[in-house]
């Protein structure tokens, strides 16, 4: 991979997270912070299931245990995040 394309693909990742911030940020006055999380988590969930297609990699019980623990402290982390 070029220099170039890194650059992009990480410029791409921040306006992603930035854009779901701010989305996220207007759903305050409708719905709970567990409720955003859960669908930031979500959406973010599907979104890389649908890139990285994941039914094609094979699923080993240490790997499972590294993404159950990824995802809870991600879920963990915007949760205390989003907490006024």
């Amino acid at each position: 991979m070029t220099t170039l394309f890194l650059i992009a693909l990480l410029l791409l990742s921040m306006a992603s997270y930035m854009a779901g911030a701010s989305v996220a940020k207007t759903l305050f006055a409708v719905i709970n912070p567990v409720a955003v999380v859960a669908l930031r988590i979500g959406f973010g969930t599907l979104i890389l299931s649908v890139i990285f297609r994941p039914w094609r990699i094979r699923v080993t019980r240490d790997s499972c245990r590294s993404r159950a623990i990824y995802g809870v402290s991600l879920g963990i982390m915007n949760l205390l995040y989003y907490q006024r």
